[in-house]
């Protein structure tokens, strides 16, 4: 009998469909009472969904934020009993709502949002160091054989729209401060976290082909190969220093 009432009632906050939880009700003002529960439930979620997407709250607004949140809950509801890690498919659930708003680069700014909390809350990885790989060298190994891969606190996303200038000045300055003028096409955005705090830059093709080929376990000679390939002017050195000092790579194996 619990069991039966409880899933009523879950399946009435869920939906807001009431035939279920009325069998275990008498009086009708009850069965309004429990709205009060329904309303909670949509409000909490709402507010993890803005926690979450905070740069999307902000570019469209509250009132159009919630309605976007509602209509998710409700097409989405959290399947777990924690609203942590909620709103995983935000993203691409605004991709099928927000072009008739002619918020066509809305889903790019999700992307992002949930980049800077998958790199937020990564765990710790060591990453390389430079001394690391003046000590490699030191003894004799080829240092464009070893293979080195992105630290678990480095996330890289895929974008439809130049959007990171707007989505950095908006995190930044709680608001949008000039008219957007947004490019489409093929665009790659990193973030990582350093000492704390989340950076995020554009990509460009050199240092994309680079980053993607030390991904699918080239060497770090293999991958500069290809990034000069793409572009000829790269400069692998000072892409490899800043890699370094951004404290994104981490060593997978070395030559021997």
């Amino acid at each position: 009998m619990l069991d039966a009432y409880f899933d009523a009632f879950e399946d009435f906050l869920r939906t807001g469909d009431r035939s279920r939880i009325e069998a275990f009700i008498d009086a009708e003002s009850n069965v309004a009472a429990l709205s009060v529960y329904r309303n909670g439930y949509l409000k909490t979620c709402r507010d993890v969904l803005a926690s979450s997407f905070p740069v999307v709250r902000i570019l469209v607004g509250d009132d159009y934020f919630s309605a976007l949140a509602r209509a998710y809950v409700e097409a989405h509801p959290p399947a777990l009993g924690t609203l942590i890690g909620y709103g995983g498919q935000f993203p691409g659930f605004l991709r099928s709502r927000t072009d008739e708003r002619g918020l066509p680069y809305l889903p790019d700014v999700a992307v992002i949002d949930a980049a800077w909390l998958s790199s937020f809350f990564a765990a710790d990885r060591a990453a390389l160091s430079a001394a690391e790989v003046e000590a490699i060298a030191g003894n004799g190994e080829d240092l464009s054989a070893i293979r080195v891969a992105l630290t678990p606190q480095t996330t890289l996303v895929r974008l439809q729209y130049d959007v990171v200038t707007t989505w950095m000045q908006i995190r930044e300055q709680g608001e949008l401060r000039s008219r957007l003028r947004l490019t489409r096409g093929d665009y790659t955005a990193m973030l990582w976290r350093l000492d704390g705090r989340i950076f995020i830059k554009s990509l460009d093709q050199g240092e994309l082909t680079l980053l993607d080929a030390l991904s699918d376990g080239a060497t770090l000679g293999e991958a500069a190969a290809l990034a000069i390939d793409v572009d000829g002017s790269f400069d692998i050195a000072s892409a490899f220093a800043a890699l370094l000092e951004n404290q994104i790579l981490r060593l997978e194996a070395s030559s021997t």
